[in-house]
């Protein structure tokens, strides 16, 4: 949970904060070697997921971490450079969507 609050803490205190961060600006936070920008790209994956979670996908069926997020956001970035000018939340909402599908409307959960 603190690390949660740092990561929080972080973003909203960054100075690019206002900005939209591409794939490529969040790969190099995840590859960085200074551990607030680790933090930060934690973050960001995390609130992707709880903002887009039931509402473009479901992962309550998983049970996927935070850090498991991160890991295959990360990977998914190394594996496709093609689309990392793109918007990172354009990017992760598009991943987690394939990953993660919702069962359609109507049905149970």
């Amino acid at each position: 949970m603190k690390l949660i609050a740092v990561a929080l803490f972080v973003f909203c205190s960054s100075a690019n904060a206002a900005s939209f961060y591409t794939g490529n600006d969040l790969l190099r936070f995840m590859q960085s070697g200074e551990l607030t920008d680790r933090v930060l790209a934690l973050g960001y994956v995390m609130g992707a997921l709880d903002m887009g979670d039931r509402a473009h996908f479901c992962t309550a069926t998983t049970q996927v971490t935070g850090g498991q997020a991160r890991d295959i956001v990360k990977q998914y970035l190394e594996q496709n450079p093609s689309i990392r000018h793109e918007v990172a939340d354009i990017i992760l909402i598009g991943l987690f969507k394939r990953l993660w599908p919702c069962p359609a409307r109507g049905t149970a959960m």
